[in-house]
C-alpha cells in the first residue's frame, strides 16, 4: 500500500505544492542512516491536496468543522461524564475514552509524570553543564527511563483502540453486507 501524504495547499504558498525531489531524497536519506532499524520507508508516495480551508464555500466548511456551540456541547457533555465518573455512576451509553485523565486523582498523576520527566532532563542538563559537555542521547535515554511506564500504558491504551477500532470496522462491514 503506498504511502499517501496530504498537504493543505493555498494558491498564496506556492511552497508547498512544489517539492524539491532532491532534498526530499536527501532528507529521507538521512533519515534511513540515523534509525536504519527502527524506520523503513515506503518507495511509492501518493500525495493527495487539500484546499486551504481559506478556499472552501461555507457549506463544505460547516459540514466539516464544528461550530462553537457544537463545540460547547461536547464540553458540557464531558463535563457531566466526569462528573459521574468521579461519583462512580456512569451510564451504559457514556463514553470515557480520553477523559480518564480528566479524573482528579489521574490528573495529579499526569502532572507528577510530567514534572519528574522535566526536571530528570533539567537535572542532566544541569550535570552535563557543569562538565562542559552537552550529549542529547544521554538526556534523551534518561528522559525515556524515566517515562517508561507511561509509554507502556500509552501503548496499552493504543492497542486497545486498535482492536475496538477493527471490532467496529468489522461490524459496520457485517451490517453492509446484510443490507445487500
Amino acid at each position: 500500500m503506498p504511502l499517501l501524504v496530504q498537504r493543505t495547499y493555498s494558491s498564496s504558498n506556492k511552497e508547498l505544492r512544489t517539492a524539491d525531489p532532491a532534498h526530499t531524497q536527501a532528507k529521507k536519506a538521512a533519515s534511513t542512516q540515523r534509525s536504519s532499524l527502527l524506520l523503513s520507508f515506503n518507495d511509492h508516495v501518493q500525495v493527495q491536496e487539500i484546499p486551504h480551508r481559506l478556499e472552501l464555500s461555507q457549506e463544505v466548511i460547516q459540514a466539516t468543522w464544528y461550530n462553537q456551540e457544537e463545540c460547547q456541547a461536547i464540553k458540557n457533555d464531558a463535563v457531566q461524564v466526569i462528573k459521574r465518573m468521579m461519583l462512580n455512576t456512569l451510564q451504559k451509553d457514556d463514553d470515557v475514552r480520553g477523559l480518564e485523565h480528566r479524573a482528579p486523582e489521574a490528573a495529579k498523576q499526569r502532572k507528577l509524570n510530567k514534572r519528574i520527566g522535566f526536571q530528570t532532563v533539567w537535572d542532566t542538563q544541569e550535570e552535563q553543564w557543569e562538565d562542559g559537555i552537552t550529549d542529547d542521547e544521554v538526556i534523551a535515554i534518561k528522559y525515556q527511563m524515566q517515562t517508561f511506564k507511561s509509554r507502556e500504558a500509552a501503548l496499552e491504551v493504543g492497542l486497545q483502540d486498535e482492536k475496538d477500532a477493527k471490532r467496529l470496522l468489522a461490524k459496520k462491514s457485517f451490517l453492509q453486507k446484510l443490507k445487500r
